[in-house]
């Protein structure tokens, strides 16, 4: 496998990973509205949105 394959392929894995994740924080809206005074589903999504934050300072420095 080329370089460029390489590249491609790992690219469309983080694109499906990416939709993937749209559709799991969707399902988790849903549950949070089933129940809402879970303070649990509040903590999931910060500490989502720290492994985001640390993989777009990640891409950002290189």
């Amino acid at each position: 496998m080329s370089l460029n394959e390489q590249y491609s392929k790992q690219e469309d894995s983080i694109r499906k990973s990416l939709n993937l994740l749209e559709s799991k924080i969707n399902s988790h809206r849903v549950d949070f509205n089933n129940n809402p005074d879970n303070w649990g589903y509040v903590a999931d999504l910060v500490h989502i949105e720290k492994s985001l934050k640390d993989i777009i300072d990640f891409i950002r420095t290189k």
